[in-house]
């Protein structure tokens, strides 16, 4: 069941019953706004030439003939002729029992387009965390969507991190790992192991070993006190702090 049109034409019965035939003229029909009560809301000013009566008089008679002759309308509310309809919880219960009888509800007919959906991927050299079942969800229902569009959907999950500082630390353990693993070494990780490596097989530079150096503060850098300390107008420009 279309629910417009059963609102549409059970609103179009209650009106001529009221006010006589409508004569193909079109209602005004539509969803109640979130702010307000209801399901579905009648606009009533078309209806005044027929009706004779002000907006609210006008609304306030549909609305108690259709909750004593249309079963499926429980209550109503008048906002400044806007006639608020509220349907029956029976009449939801209906459609959607409608709604899981029919196996293919939703479901569009077939594009004859294929689209690849790639997801997660998640990084293979770091744990995995909340944050990746996040992407899994994300990207499964991003993928059920586009099928039940009718389109032939293809899901892949891309297993490629190997940059080049991974080739290297691959590199390393192959030629002086001497098939250390993590449960052999006793380290928590991955990484810990690949770090281990590079520093016996002499793999680890210095660039790596500045990640850990502490930086100089400014009190330790003489430059800087002998340039900034005083604050005076035509100091030389200090090149660590950028400041005179």
């Amino acid at each position: 069941m279309n629910i417009e049109n059963f609102i549409s034409d059970a609103v179009r019965r209650s009106v001529e019953a009221l006010y006589g035939p409508l004569d193909g003229e079109q209602l005004q029909i539509q969803k109640t706004r979130r702010e307000f009560e209801g399901d579905y809301t009648l606009v009533t000013f078309p209806l005044l030439r027929r009706s004779r009566k002000s907006p609210e008089a006008t609304a306030t008679e549909i609305g108690e003939y259709m909750t004593a002759n249309v079963p499926e309308v429980k209550s109503f509310n008048v906002i400044k002729g806007f006639l608020n309809l509220t349907l029956d919880c029976a009449f939801w219960a209906a459609r959607f029992a409608e709604i899981a009888a029919d196996a293919n509800f939703g479901q569009a007919p077939d594009t004859g387009r294929t689209v690849m959906i790639e997801y997660s991927s998640p990084n293979t050299n770091k744990p995995l965390h909340l944050g990746h079942i996040r992407n899994n969800l994300l990207g499964y229902s991003v993928a059920q969507i586009l099928k039940a569009n009718g389109h032939t959907v293809i899901k892949a999950n891309l297993v490629n991190d190997r940059g080049i500082h991974i080739c290297k630390s691959m590199l390393a353990w192959k030629l002086y790992g001497n098939g250390e693993t993590p449960a052999s070494s006793g380290a928590s990780t991955t990484w810990s192991s690949i770090n281990t490596t590079r520093r016996r097989s002499g793999s680890w530079s210095r660039r790596d070993s500045r990640r850990t150096r502490p930086r100089k503060t400014p009190r330790s850098c003489s430059r800087r006190r002998r340039c900034c300390a005083s604050g005076r107008p035509g100091t030389p420009r200090c090149t660590r702090s950028g400041r005179r």
